[in-house]
């Protein structure tokens, strides 16, 4: 707790003012793009480039400290790779056990080679929504922590809960404008936040920001590929669930390599005792 104390409620004033910035903008750039300006987009490619670069900022800010090699492959495969399958099935499950319509984004079924190569770029930008969640979990713990009478453990870990709770809700709420023409609606608002609370606590439980970008771009990719064709994404699934498999077995059969060397010699060492 006190390694998250330190990232998200203690501040300098300059990383405060860049957290509050970005916190602003990605709202404000949602509903004036979706409901008063269409920009082009080479503005939307120009504006999450410039969020994209943040990860930087921010990964020096929120990091685990790994160093060494399994940390990495650790970090950076096996968890992104078995947690945007989770991620799915979570969401699946809350749709289809609390909302009526069981697509509310209105999600095509059938799009084209193209339309989901241009749709897989997309992915790859939309994984830095993860440095706006940073910022506004960063942003609301310290305004909430401003108005709190006193510091303790249970204090902050009630504050960075709401936090959470709040960022994830802005987070479904956000998605209402590309995905329908209403300023609110409750489908999808409630399916983004499920998605959205599940990539904030991945954030909290690994403490490194790159792994929930990675894991985003990963969730974002299944989902396009589902719209292009559903075995492709069960194939996609199965590929991942593999890849993290192999690793671990391979990082399991090395942790007992020692061991069951040490016992070939014990037996090799009693025969020529005997």
């Amino acid at each position: 707790m006190n390694h998250l104390t330190i990232v998200f409620f203690r501040q300098s004033r300059i990383l405060f003012i860049i957290n509050l910035l970005i916190f602003l903008s990605l709202p404000m750039y949602t509903i004036i793009r979706s409901r008063f300006i269409d920009f082009s987009d080479v503005y939307y490619f120009i504006y999450f480039t410039v969020l994209f670069s943040f990860v930087f900022l921010q990964s020096s800010k929120i990091s685990d400290g790994i160093t060494t090699k399994k940390q990495k492959i650790y970090n950076y495969i096996i968890i992104p790779f078995t947690a945007h399958t989770v991620i799915n099935l979570i969401g699946s499950i809350v749709m289809n056990s609390i909302l009526s319509d069981k697509n509310p984004q209105n999600l095509q079924s059938s799009i084209t080679l193209q339309e989901l190569f241009e749709q897989m770029i997309s992915d790859f930008y939309t994984g830095s929504e993860e440095v706006w969640r940073f910022a506004t979990i960063s942003i609301l713990c310290v305004m909430l922590s401003k108005i709190a009478f006193k510091r303790s453990v249970i204090l902050h870990i009630s504050i960075l809960t709401l936090a959470i709770l709040i960022s994830s809700f802005i987070f479904g709420w956000l998605h209402t404008f590309g995905y329908s023409s209403s300023w609110f609606d409750f489908n999808i608002t409630v399916t983004l936040t499920t998605t959205g609370l599940c990539f904030a606590l991945l954030l909290i439980v690994t403490k490194n920001i790159w792994t929930v970008v990675i894991t985003h771009i990963l969730f974002n990719v299944s989902t396009s590929l589902g719209m292009y064709n559903m075995n492709l994404l069960l194939i996609w699934s199965q590929v991942s669930l593999l890849i993290v498999g192999l690793i671990g077995i391979h990082y399991l059969v090395k942790s007992r390599k020692p061991i069951f060397i040490r016992k070939v010699i014990e037996k090799i060492s009693g025969s020529k005792g005997m």
